[in-house]
């Protein structure tokens, strides 16, 4: 694999042009003594590296720019302040410079000005690689590269024993890429089922390896934790594939007419990898997931999930849209490792998908992205860019969507522009829920394309704030555009706690249940919502 992207790169640098690695098949067949399916194999996997690359690097461009423009107005500002004389965090306090503080502005903008120099040159090296097509990959990773000047560090007794590590990363995978028209879903990678349910697998080695090993290997007694039953209905597919397949042959021969395999309908691939690390091998297999029966049932009704940093706000509608179920799930992820926090997501996710299943309503998700955002952390005060940093929402909803297709359950997708608001302003208090959840009642109810009618201006309601509800007043509509678009007005408007207007919950009433008593500035009595 490295020799080949080492050539095919030498063909782009020499022709200014993208070299596919199709291209040296026919030389690298005889060369290495690969099998055309090996090599295809081959092809597959360094093409995925190779666009990998390629991609990641526009995200680069795209990130080290907006850096950088942050960098320069952050500059620009400090040298505005110290040409006035002038310098303070808050604007309504502009005090004078001290000489001490102007040594500290004139540190921070050389500090910032060195950054902004090496983004300068991450940025046009970066650009020159995408102007020439160049794709740079270091086989092994570059951190095993790099321990090699660091020996002692790294744990390494010498170097040899670095190198020895080295190419044993650089070559400790390798992929059989399978077929629906082959046998057992690959043909050099031969998997068949034993009486006690583990697999046999029998792999076809290179041409440059038989005389010292013969042409097959076998492996016996491989079981997969997950999806194990998956691979044996693939595997029964494919032999069932197999017969159809025969008997459509012996019926064309037999009546003189050419036999096509795509008349034949069935068949799964199954694509094997093998990874070495340090216990030994690992095997890991990718088929074709079977589609369930949808059984879940538009005309009942939504469930809708509103992705929070710390839970998963869920809510359940009728099919005239009326909330009929709320609950909130946790899922904290914030402090925790990669590990942690996917052990976290899927046991709040494995508990929302039960109840849907019970159920048997599609599942409502959000359309979120959040990459613009993440780039743009240094913006934000450092709570929220903590909070937004931990915020693992695509691997949030990939998972929801597994488990979805595993349990038959339709997955719709929504914008949620203004949701929040709609629900915080018409759902929050009247239902009793919290503002989350009342978001995801907004979005339930858009899923099922319900008009979500804006309060009039100059109406009163009440609205949750922080420590109870308090009354708030709908903006008026000045321009055309407010009557347009009402949300977007009334999510402009701030609601902020109003002391005469806000409402606590009475400590010496305690009633069970949804609501409460809650009085009004000691005068009216209403229901609560809950905390």
């Amino acid at each position: 694999m490295r020799t080949l992207h080492a050539r095919a790169e030498a063909q782009t640098k020499a022709t200014g042009r993208v070299c596919r690695i199709d291209s040296f098949k026919n030389a690298a067949l005889k060369e290495f003594g690969l099998t055309g399916r090996q090599f295809n194999a081959l092809e597959m996997q360094l093409e995925g590296k190779r666009d990998s690359v390629r991609e990641g690097r526009k995200l680069n461009i795209e990130d080290l720019r907006d850096r950088i423009g942050r960098l320069d107005s952050a500059i620009l500002g400090l040298q505005e302040s110290l040409a006035k004389g002038r310098y303070s965090k808050d604007r309504t306090q502009r005090r004078l410079l001290t000489h001490k503080q102007r040594k500290v502005v004139l540190f921070t903008i050389h500090q910032k000005s060195r950054r902004r120099a090496i983004l300068q040159l991450r940025l046009t090296d970066l650009i020159s690689q995408e102007a020439s097509h160049q794709v740079s990959m270091c086989f092994g990773s570059r951190r095993l590269f790099h321990a090699q000047f660091r020996l002692e560090d790294r744990g390494y007794a010498s170097h040899e024993e670095w190198l020895a590590a080295w190419r044993a990363a650089r070559d400790n995978q390798f992929v059989v890429l399978g077929s629906k028209g082959e046998m057992a879903g690959c043909q050099g990678c031969v998997a068949k089922a034993a009486l006690d349910g583990s697999l046999s697998l029998r792999i076809r080695l290179p041409s440059a390896l038989v005389g010292q090993h013969g042409t097959h290997a076998e492996v016996h007694g491989v079981r997969f934790a997950y999806g194990h039953d998956q691979v044996l209905d693939a595997l029964r597919r494919n032999e069932l594939r197999r017969v159809c397949e025969s008997q459509a042959r012996a019926e064309a021969n037999a009546k003189g007419e050419k036999f096509s395999e795509k008349n034949v309908e069935g068949g799964i691939a199954l694509t094997w990898q093998f990874v070495r690390d340090s216990e030994g091998w690992q095997v890991f297999v990718a088929v074709e997931a079977v589609q369930l029966e949808i059984t879940s049932s538009r005309a009942a009704g939504r469930v809708a999930v509103d992705v929070n940093a710390d839970h998963l706000a869920v809510a359940e509608t009728d099919h005239f849209g009326n909330c009929i179920k709320a609950f909130s799930v946790p899922c904290r992820t914030r402090g925790l490792s990669t590990n942690q926090a996917g052990a976290v997501i899927g046991d709040a996710v494995k508990a929302v998908i039960a109840h849907v299943a019970s159920v048997r309503k599609p599942l409502v998700l959000e359309r979120l992205d959040f990459r613009a955002k993440k780039r743009s952390l240094g913006k934000d005060n450092p709570a929220y860019a903590r909070m937004l940093s931990s915020f693992a929402y695509g691997r949030i909803r990939t998972l929801f969507e597994a488990r979805a297709l595993d349990a038959g359950i339709e997955v719709l997708s929504v914008n949620p522009a203004y949701t929040s608001v709609i629900g915080r302003i018409k759902y929050s208090v009247p239902l009793g829920i919290t503002t989350h959840e009342a978001a995801a009642v907004a979005i339930a109810r858009r899923s099922q394309q319900v008009r979500e009618r804006a309060p009039q201006p100059g109406k009163t309601l009440l609205v949750p704030v922080k420590g109870g509800v308090t009354a708030w007043t709908s903006p008026a509509w000045t321009k055309p555009q407010h009557r347009a678009h009402p949300w977007r007005r009334i999510a402009r408007e701030p609601v902020r706690p109003c002391e005469r207007a806000l409402v606590r919950e009475d400590p010496a009433v305690r009633v069970s249940g949804r609501k409460r008593l809650l009085t009004l500035a000691g005068e009216t009595a209403l229901p609560s919502v809950r905390a």
